[in-house]
């Protein structure tokens, strides 16, 4: 992989890396929606799009998927909290 390595000694990805770099390996296109839609995090330079490896990381963390359980805890606190009181 090639790595642009700035002054602060961060590991950036292109696209073609974030590819190979994800679990999942998605096509670039993919990724290319994913950045349209603002659903992960990127740095765009002119126009080139890098990603930086340690917010992937926090972002792959942050999106695991929810069980039943705890989406029908979340939406029975959402009901509770926006419930009037008459």
């Amino acid at each position: 992989m090639t790595q642009i390595q700035p002054d602060k000694g961060l590991e950036w990805l292109s696209v073609s890396e974030l590819s190979e770099y994800l679990p999942t390996h998605p096509v670039e296109h993919t990724i290319y929606c994913w950045t349209s839609n603002k659903q992960i995090p990127f740095h765009k330079k002119g126009k080139r799009i890098m990603f930086l490896k340690s917010e992937i990381d926090e972002w792959m963390q942050d999106n695991k998927s929810r069980s039943r359980a705890e989406i029908m805890n979340e939406a029975i606190a959402y009901v509770q909290s926006t419930r009037k009181v008459i």
